[in-house]
């Protein structure tokens, strides 16, 4: 399960690159 926080910091890391 994935918490919505995370998924959105994930997000975040992602478009960071």
């Amino acid at each position: 399960k994935f918490v919505k926080g995370s998924t959105e910091k994930n997000k975040l890391r992602l478009q960071r690159g």
